[in-house]
């Protein structure tokens, strides 16, 4: 844009100030002209003789008035605007000069203004008597307008780039005071808080004991006015301080009565105070999120214990009934394979229900041995894809392996399996056939994260939450053989044992099982 063009305001600039001192230059003559008693005043100089001749012209120089006024106002708003953009950049750019303290500017900048300003008027007075100093005037006066200029223009760059406040030598006391106080505050942090309390106090006593001997002994006025006021400023913070105390005493009761979610307002608090009630408020949050995951774990047993005498049931009626029908029919009986092939079945699924309840019990309690080792992600995937790329295959499901990350995990190798195991099972059961299946890995912050996507032939009704949390199966899932509906409780259990993190995303009918395992640093 062309306001980025620095050579453009420049010109602008010079433009301004020229057309400024024309400006004035007519309103002068005009007024010379017009006015009794400056021409009056006036009559004689050499300077009035000359102006006198320009009296045919005075409507030219009203219109030069006006055009110059409004040139000066585009003028002047398009420096405005084009203050602190350059070329080839972007947002406002700060210049040395704008980084210089605003006070000093403003006092080099005055001082500028008023020699200039003493110049001019000079030059203005011996130009009554030789007209050849009236150039110089007006040299001094478009110097002026040019200074004034660059001194807004170098204000709206600091308001332009959030720049102000820091600009100035008063903001530079305050950050220093600031900073100060902040290292005092930190200092008394500390020490503890009897001798804390111990020297505010002493403290305040001291002052109040040197503010009286000053008072009452050199009758100053500042110091018997304070003197009346010190106490009723102390006696404000104790009632401060114990409006505060007692919202503390207010929060104990509250927790203590059961009321998890009461807060303390803690925004206009005192340190020790603030952090006081910080901790109550952390103490509050804590107590309420162990409450909600002792009710969770409560709905869990619950729900595991339902769930799992219905799978158990099953299985035993159906061995019990086939049994029964073998003591009945005999062995030589023309359905006795049939009932074998019954019965093989329901046990080995009653032996699977059993040995999944075992570990997820191991695997939640942390007894299950760990015994981590570094292994190769990329070779470990492959091994995954290439163990259930038949079973897929027959699914109608196609595996596409993304660029595995070329590092090493610290992992458990029979457990981080059986994770796996269970996400390539899951996918075999509940994958939409005629899709595909996205293996991608990635690593970050000394974590290798493994993400796993598939498309759900049913419709995931349910949230991630408590699909990780509950012992969930579909009823139809039910009347299957395989699988007890405890894999996804046992991955999480058995990531956690690795120092790893199991979650699942639900996208629409997009699921995506993430893995997250530490990454081996040698």
């Amino acid at each position: 844009m062309i306001k980025h063009n620095t050579w453009v305001k420049a010109s602008a600039l010079i433009a301004l100030s020229i057309l400024t001192v024309v400006a004035v230059f007519c309103a002068g003559i005009l007024a010379i002209i017009d006015a009794p008693t400056i021409s009056g005043y006036y009559t004689g100089s050499c300077l009035y003789h000359v102006m006198y001749h320009f009296y045919p012209y005075t409507d030219a120089f009203f219109t030069a008035v006006v055009l110059c006024t409004i040139a000066i106002i585009a003028l002047f708003i398009f420096l405005m605007a084009a203050a602190g953009h350059k070329k080839g950049k972007e947002g406002i750019s700060v210049g040395a000069l704008d980084r210089v303290y605003l006070e000093i500017y403003l006092l080099v900048a005055g001082g500028a203004e008023f020699l200039l300003g003493a110049g001019a008027y000079l030059m203005i007075w011996w130009a009554l008597d030789m007209t050849e100093y009236l150039w110089l005037a007006a040299l001094f006066g478009a110097m002026m307008v040019a200074v004034l200029m660059l001194t807004m223009m170098t204000i709206a760059i600091r308001i332009k780039s959030g720049t102000f406040w820091r600009s100035t030598l008063m903001g530079a006391i305050v950050r220093v005071i600031w900073k100060g106080m902040k290292w005092c505050i930190r200092i008394l942090r500390m020490i503890p808080s009897v001798w804390r309390g111990v020297l505010i106090v002493s403290g305040v006593f001291a002052f109040y004991i040197l503010l009286s001997i000053r008072t009452f002994n050199y009758h100053a006025p500042f110091a018997v006015l304070l003197w009346f006021v010190y106490p009723v400023a102390v006696l404000a913070l104790v009632v401060v301080y114990l409006y505060q105390f007692k919202q503390l005493r207010l929060a104990g009761k509250e927790l203590a009565g059961g009321n998890l979610d009461y807060k303390v307002d803690t925004k206009y608090m005192f340190i020790d105070m603030k952090s006081h009630a910080e901790n109550l408020n952390q103490v509050g949050d804590a107590a309420a999120f162990a409450a909600n995951e002792r009710l969770k774990s409560e709905r869990f047993r619950t729900e595991l214990i339902t769930n799992v005498s219905h799978d158990i049931k099953t299985p035993l009626t159906a061995l019990i009934s086939y049994i029964d029908l073998m003591k009945r029919e005999g062995l030589q009986s023309e359905n006795a394979q049939e009932y074998l092939a019954v019965l093989d079945r329901q046990s080995q699924r009653l032996k699977k229900l059993t040995d999944d309840l075992v570990e997820a019990s191991k695997a939640a309690s942390g007894t299950l041995p760990v015994n981590c080792m570094k292994m190769n992600l990329a070779e470990f995937l492959d091994q995954c894809a290439a163990e259930y790329e038949d079973v897929l295959q027959k699914c109608d499901l196609q595996i596409v392996m993304g660029q595995s990350a070329d590092v090493h995990i610290w992992a458990d190798g029979r457990h981080i399996w059986r994770v796996f195991d269970n996400i390539f099972s899951n996918i075999r059961k509940y994958a939409m056939p005629g899709t595909r299946v996205y293996v991608d890995s990635y690593c970050y912050d000394g974590n290798v994260t493994v993400m796993v996507r598939n498309i759900s032939k049913a419709q995931l009704n349910i949230s991630p939450d408590e699909l990780m949390e509950r012992f969930v199966r579909g009823d139809a899932s039910r009347s299957e053989a395989e699988g007890s509906g405890l894999g996804l409780s046992i991955a999480t259990s058995l990531m956690k044992l690795q120092n790893g993190t199991f979650d699942i995303f639900i996208n629409g009918d997009m699921f995506t099982a993430s893995v997250t395992i530490p990454q081996y640093v040698g």
